[in-house]
Formats: structure tokens, sequence, C-alpha cells
């Protein structure tokens, strides 16, 4: 335990950075995108949690204790329902050079990570959210064929979307809207619409369990055809 607490003591304490023709030692905190930034600060927050919760438990208030049931996060982003006062929980929890901010202004919508999330009558819908959508300007990403990536990677990459799609959405239809427009960007750089097509059909037949929660066309193939000759998605 001594020589972990060391290396980390180590990691925190003996970070440096080049920049400006200079060196410079962190003095405050752990590097921005650092290896190992991630791990420390998840660790260092997760200690803070449970030390709040151990404490209301200890001192008899589970009830306080169990507001937290749903409580989520990843990194420094935080979910919570059926918190009203989340962040005046969060003002015990972390210390105070930590400062959170709510991100939605609706208490039934919000954003989370890459996930568009609503509350219709009590149940939680969602779907994709993808913060270039909302730039006034085209955002580069995804494989250009003409790269120096391998092309069956590039097709690849369109599969593994596809995928994440159908886990994000919870209708068919925005499932759809989503695969429509990233066809459709892939197919103006040069993709071949058969190549898609067979990754589209390669991934429900490997995931078709998880694609079932739809009800889904006995052909996939033609599926895509429409999925992507719509013009109203």
């Amino acid at each position: 335990m001594s020589e972990i607490v060391e290396m980390v003591e180590y990691l925190v304490r003996q970070t440096h950075i080049k920049a400006f023709g200079s060196i410079f030692r962190q003095v405050k905190g752990i590097i921005m995108g650092g290896k190992s930034s991630g791990w420390l600060s998840d660790c260092s927050l997760m200690v803070d949690e449970y030390r709040y919760v151990d404490t209301k438990v200890k001192a008899g208030l589970v009830e306080e204790a169990d507001k937290l049931k749903f409580f989520r996060r990843y990194r420094d982003d935080c979910t919570s329902l059926n918190i009203d006062n989340f962040l005046n929980i969060a003002s015990e929890i972390y210390p105070s050079s930590l400062s959170l901010t709510q991100e939605n202004d609706q208490l039934d919508k919000a954003s989370v990570l890459d996930m568009d999330v609503i509350i219709q009558d009590s149940n939680i819908v969602t779907k994709v959210f993808c913060k270039h959508d909302l730039f006034p300007f085209d955002v580069i990403s995804l494989p250009f064929l003409d790269s120096n990536l391998d092309s069956s990677l590039c097709y690849r990459v369109f599969y593994g979307q596809l995928i994440r799609f159908q886990r994000l959405c919870t209708y068919r239809s925005d499932f759809e809207c989503r695969t429509n427009f990233l066809a459709k960007i892939l197919l103006d750089r040069g993709y071949n619409m058969g190549n898609l097509r067979k990754q589209f059909c390669r991934a429900i037949d490997k995931y078709v369990g998880e694609f079932q929660k739809w009800v889904l066309p006995l052909d996939f193939s033609a599926w895509f055809i429409e999925i992507v000759s719509s013009s109203n998605q």
C-alpha cells in the first residue's frame, strides 16, 4: 500500500509540462489529458462519495444516503435522478475547490455524455446526442476513404456506430434518423452503398437480440435502402 501511495504521490507532485520554451511543474491538481489523470480524479471523487454515504449511514441518516441510489458519474459528469437538491448535496460531498454546474434547464430533459434523455409519462426515453449537431458549421469527423487507413476499417466504423445508435435509441424511428444522417455523410465522401448495406446487415445479424427490442422488417437489406432513401429523416 505504501508503494502505491508513493507512486500516486509521484504522479501528482512530479508532473512537468514543456511550453513556451520552458518547463513547468504542475503544482495544483493533475495535468489535463494525462494518461493517469482520469483514473486518479475518478478515485479521488469515489473516495469523497464513499465518505459522504458512510457518514450518513453511521449517523443513522439512511434516507439521506438513499437519495444517491440513482446517482451515476462518469469522470466529472454527474447524473442524478429524483434528487431535487443535488447541488446542495454535492457541496457536502466534494471539496469547495470543485464547483458543479447544472447543464439542463428542464427537470425532465438532459444531455448525458452522448445521450439525450427525456422523461415521458414516467418513462425514460433516450436517443443519440451529438454536440456537433448544435454547431453552426460542419465538423469534420469519421474516416475518409482516401486517408491512410485501410478501407475495410473505415466501413467498420459505420458498423460500430450502428450498434451504438441502437443501444442509445429507445425508438426505432430515432435509430433510423441517425443511421440516415450518418450514411448520407459517408455516401457523399464516396463510400459504396453496397458495402454500407453489408455492414448494416452484419451489425443486425450479430446483435439481433438487442435489435429485437423493436419490431424489425424481415429483409434487413431492403430496410437499409428504405432508411437511406428517406428524405424526411
